[in-house]
C-alpha cells in the first residue's frame, strides 16, 4: 500500500530532491515517515508527508494558523524537507547520521556523538543506549523500501497500480472550504 500510494508523489519529490541535489532515493523518507500519505499525523503532532513538527516547519517556513497548515502541502513541504535534509546531511556527513538526525533530532544526535566520542552511525547503532532504538529501526526501514525499491520487480511490486487518478494543484479563492 506504502508504494501504490508512492506513486502519487515520487515525480515531484524526485524533482525537488534532484533540484536540489540531493540523492532521489531519499524519497523514501517519506515512505517511512508518513506511509506516503500527505494527511498522516503522529502521536507528537508531527504531520504531512515528510512528518514535520511544529517547531521544524516553521523554520522553513511551512505556515500554519488557524486557516492553513503547509506541513500537508506537497509542494511547500517537499521544498522544506530539502533544505533541511541537505543542512543535516551538510552537518554530519552521513547519510545515516543525516536520516539519524531528522527522526530523533540533530541536538540529540549530537549529544550522542559527543558522550560516545564517535560520530560513527554503525558504532553508535550497536551501543545499547547510543541511539534510540526507534532510530536506528527508522534509518533501516528507509535503506530497505530503497533496496525494495530499486528492485521492484524482485519483490514482487512490478505490477502497482499505477493508474490512480492524476493529482493537481488548483488555486482557490479565500474563504473555500
Amino acid at each position: 500500500n506504502w508504494f501504490a500510494r508512492a506513486q502519487d508523489f515520487e515525480p515531484t519529490i524526485r524533482a525537488e530532491l534532484r533540484r536540489t541535489g540531493l540523492p532521489e532515493d531519499l524519497f523514501y523518507v517519506t515512505v517511512v515517515e508518513s506511509g506516503s500519505e500527505p494527511r498522516a499525523r503522529s502521536r507528537k503532532g508531527a504531520l504531512g508527508l515528510w512528518q514535520f513538527v511544529r517547531r521544524t516547519a516553521a523554520r522553513f517556513n511551512l505556515a500554519r494558523n488557524r486557516w492553513v497548515d503547509a506541513r500537508i502541502d506537497p509542494d511547500l513541504s517537499n521544498r522544506a524537507a530539502g533544505e533541511y535534509l541537505s543542512e543535516l546531511y551538510q552537518r554530519f556527513g552521513t547519510w545515516e547520521l543525516a536520516l539519524a538526525a531528522y527522526n530523533m533530532g540533530p541536538g540529540a544526535l549530537t549529544q550522542a556523538m559527543r558522550k560516545y566520542n564517535s560520530n560513527d552511525y554503525t558504532l553508535l547503532s550497536q551501543i545499547e543506549a547510543g541511539l534510540p532504538y526507534e532510530t536506528v529501526f527508522y534509518v533501516a526501514r528507509i535503506l530497505a523500501c530503497t533496496v525494495i525499491g530499486q528492485n521492484r520487480e524482485l519483490f514482487g511490486l512490478q505490477d502497482i497500480d499505477t493508474s490512480r487518478e492524476a493529482t493537481a494543484r488548483l488555486e482557490l479563492p479565500g474563504g473555500v472550504p
